[in-house]
Order: structure tokens, then sequence, then C-alpha cells
């Protein structure tokens, strides 16, 4: 919806100053980087493609960007692993940071080798912007079906992936695989 309705842009002015500073890519990329270390890797994802296509970004900054906007979310982080697996919201929160704080650096040791507008030493330049922007209620309607196609990608994925891994526990296949690997 931020990206979509054209807020992005302009909370990016206000961040322009900082984001070309650490990350080395202009200031409407700052709601993107906010939204995958909020989101994690589907919303990041999703805001840099859409950065993209609106032509806010170059297809190199979306690349770089891609490359520090695929973190975990801090639900998924804290909740199912953290509380879940390793039976403390401590150390969901701990992993959390971590993997924050190592998205931070990728993002930084990437910026090495951009000039001061973000782009790599052979610049080239985003498309023009479209001035045009939907408006809040067509950006929201937008918004709201391609998350919920997004999730329908996912969920297929992950019935997909468990009727594979069901169908190879079932068939021995696993336990083949795992006598090979402790061998």
């Amino acid at each position: 919806f931020i990206v979509k309705s054209g807020l992005c842009a302009s909370i990016g002015r206000r961040f322009e100053r900082p984001t070309r500073l650490i990350f080395g890519l202009p200031g409407c990329c700052a709601p993107g980087i906010l939204i995958s270390l909020i989101g994690g890797y589907p919303a990041g994802g999703i805001a840099v493609g859409e950065l993209v296509r609106q032509g806010l970004i170059t297809r190199e900054q979306g690349r770089r960007m891609l490359s520090f906007c695929v973190n975990g979310g801090p639900a998924f982080i804290v909740s199912a692993i953290g509380a879940g697996m390793l039976g403390s919201v401590k150390y969901g929160v701990m992993l959390y940071s971590a993997h924050i704080a190592a998205s931070v650096l990728i993002g930084i040791l990437l910026r090495i080798g951009t000039d001061t507008h973000g782009n790599k030493k052979p610049s080239k330049k985003p498309a023009p912007v479209s001035a045009s922007h939907m408006t809040a209620a067509s950006a929201f309607v937008e918004s709201v079906g391609s998350a919920c196609y997004s999730l329908l990608i996912m969920c297929g994925f992950i019935v997909l992936f468990a009727s594979l891994l069901s169908i190879s526990d079932a068939s021995g296949a696993s336990a083949k695989f795992q006598a090979v690997m402790v061998n």
C-alpha cells in the first residue's frame, strides 16, 4: 500500500540523507527497507519489486536491496523459532536482532563501489517516475489483492513440499537418505 499509493516517495524525502549515507540508495527505498525488517521476506521483496516496477529505483538498485531485504519477520523468528523451537522468547529476540544486524551490515557492505546516487560506477538512471499515483482506495484494494495472491502462492508451496515430504516418509526414502548421511 505504501509503495502503490505514493506514500513511499513522500516518506522517502524525509529519509533521503540517511538512506543514501548508509545504503547508497535513494530515500524512496527507506520504507521498503523498513517493511522488510518488520514484515520479513515476502513483504520486503514485494516492496522492492514495486519500487522497480514504478521506476523509482533501477533494477541494479533493486537487486542490491534484495540482497539484504530478505530476512525473516519478527513474528516468525521470535514466535516460531524462539518460543516454538528453542523454547524461549528471549532466544527468539536474540536471533531476530542478529538477523537484523546481519541484514543491515550486508546493506552497508553492498554500498561499497556505489556513487553518491546509489548506482554502480557505470551509472544508470532509473526510469522516469510516473507522476500519477493510485487513489488511496485503489491502492488499498490492489494491495490486499496482491497480498492474498502472495499468501496463496506461499501456501501452495508449503502444501507441495509437505506432500513431497510425506510421500518420502511413507516410501521409506527419508530413512534411506538419513542412513546414507549418517554413514
